[in-house]
Parts: C-alpha cells; structure tokens; sequence
C-alpha cells in the first residue's frame, strides 16, 4: 500500500458573509515519495475529459502530509463533483485519467462544495487591551482592525504554544477589496514581557514590530521600502520584527499577486518537534519549509 489517505476540500463561502474563500486543496498522506494528479468533472457532465478538468497534473509529493492547491473552474456546474485521484512513484506514469501504471492508486470520491463559519473566539484567545480589535457578533469574524486609517489590533492565544509538541494552525484571513489599502496581517509567535497583552508598531510593523522575541510570518499588502522585507507585489515572509530593517528568517519574500480581491484565503502553519521543520501554505501553495 503506497498511500494511505487523500482528503479533497472544494471551498465556498463563509457562511453569514457573503464572501468566497479563494482556492480549494487535496491533504495526501503518502508513504513513499511519488506523483498525484487529480481530475474534478467540474460541468458533471459524467466525464473528466474537458479542458479544465484536470486540477493537478503530476505533481511531486514527498513522505508524510501533503497539501496541494485545487483551483475551481469557471465551468462550475452545481454543488457536488466526482473527483479522482491518481497517485504512482514514477513521474509520467499515471497523469492520465485513464491507463496502465507500473504501480500506485487511483481513488474516485464525489465531493460537495463546503461553507465554512467562523467559530466563536472562545476562552483560549484574548483581545489586547485598548487595541482597535473587536468580534464581529452576527459572523463571528475577528476584526483585527477596521477599514480605517492608523489602526492596530492583536489578539494571541491565552496559553502559549509547546514547541514541544507538533502543532497545525488553519485559519481564513480577509484583506478587503481596495488594493490600495494597507497594511496586512501577521501570524507571529512571540515570549514578550507583555504576553498575551504585547502589541507592536502600526503601519508597516504589522502589530509586531519592536515585539522580541519574537518570529512574525506576515500577509503584506502595502510596499514600505526594503527595511520591511517588502516588494510591491501583496507577499508574504519570516522574518524577527524586532526592530527595523526586520531580519530575514525565510528563504525569500513571496510574491502573491494581489490578496485584496475580497475573498478570505486560507493560510496553513505546521510545526513538527521531531525534524524540527515549521512549514507554511498561502491558498494550498507552499511558501516555506523552514529548518530552524
């Protein structure tokens, strides 16, 4: 048996907001590096031979849990798809729909487009005090800061994570519709002297500048100048925002395009103790596979 699960996520809305969440994802758990590729019968016409259909083709995926972006055609017929997926060791020999492999699997599963809510922020999370952050009552929605000019907001978990043990943060992140706006939001890991009452510099410090220690994965929608890491692309990097210029930690600074399009998006962190690998994805893409 050379794959022991794939689980197929076909996004929708974010239930009460009337907003999309960008991009869909296969989660894989393989157990010998190989190539996937997936067909979804977008028009439910019962075939996946239309141009579009093949969601991924080929891709590498290595021991362990994979994640792997699915994007949604603009042929979208209904709300459920039959899928199938094809997994082998040797590139080229099952991106087929159909055909002889030398080995692997094949999986045909019909999945149902999914809405999502946002739970309720609950006990384990506190707002920083005197902060411009607030909880949307009637969507649940965390509002880290409003559509408004010198705001900053920060909420952080109430006990700190174990570094000890493995971890997976998923979370939807909003960045509004004006592509002029500014600045982002950070996902940061922080031992201040402050704790879970800490909040950093405003503006192109993200809420986590001047915080140290302190490891800040930013969603940068606004270019202020190389001592931020930044690129005028929206992007995303590691780096310590302890003080400017910030330190880079990552490999590069990734350019996403423009993330102000008024659609959530999915961000993905994993923390594994015993390789010592912290591992992040932006709408199912990988960004970084960090050895600290």
């Amino acid at each position: 048996m050379m794959k022991s699960g794939s689980t197929i996520k076909l996004y929708n809305q974010i239930q009460s907001t009337g907003l999309n969440m960008t991009g869909s994802n296969i989660e894989l758990d393989v157990t010998h590096d190989g190539y996937v590729s997936v067909w979804t019968d977008w028009n439910n016409d019962g075939d996946w031979n239309d141009s579009d259909e093949q969601s991924i083709n080929d891709m590498a995926v290595t021991v362990g849990n994979n994640i792997l972006p699915i994007s949604a055609s603009t042929a979208m017929t209904g709300t459920a798809f039959w899928t199938r997926t094809r997994y082998c060791t040797n590139s080229g020999d099952c991106n087929t729909v159909t055909g002889i492999a030398d080995d692997g699997e094949v999986e045909d599963h019909r999945i149902a487009l999914t809405d999502l809510s946002c739970l309720p922020l609950g006990s384990q999370f506190r707002m920083v005090t005197g902060a411009n952050s607030y909880v949307d009552n009637s969507t649940n929605e965390i509002i880290i800061t409003p559509d408004a000019n010198s705001q900053r907001g920060a909420f952080w978990t109430t006990d700190k994570f174990d570094l000890a043990s493995a971890f997976r943060v998923r979370f939807g992140i909003y960045l509004g519709s004006n592509d002029a706006g500014a600045d982002g939001v950070t996902f940061t890991l922080q031992n201040s002297p402050l704790g879970n009452n800490a909040i950093g510099q405003l503006g192109g410090g993200l809420g986590s500048q001047g915080l140290d220690p302190a490891i800040t994965i930013d969603f940068d929608t606004y270019y202020n100048g190389a001592s931020y890491l930044d690129i005028t692309n929206d992007h995303t990097a590691i780096y310590d925002p302890a003080s400017i210029p910030f330190t880079r930690i990552g490999a590069t600074t990734h350019d996403l395009g423009n993330i102000e399009d008024g659609q959530y998006h999915e961000v993905i962190l994993d923390w594994d103790p015993t390789t010592n690998i912290f591992t992040y994805y932006f709408d199912g893409m990988l960004k970084e596979n960090l050895d600290p």
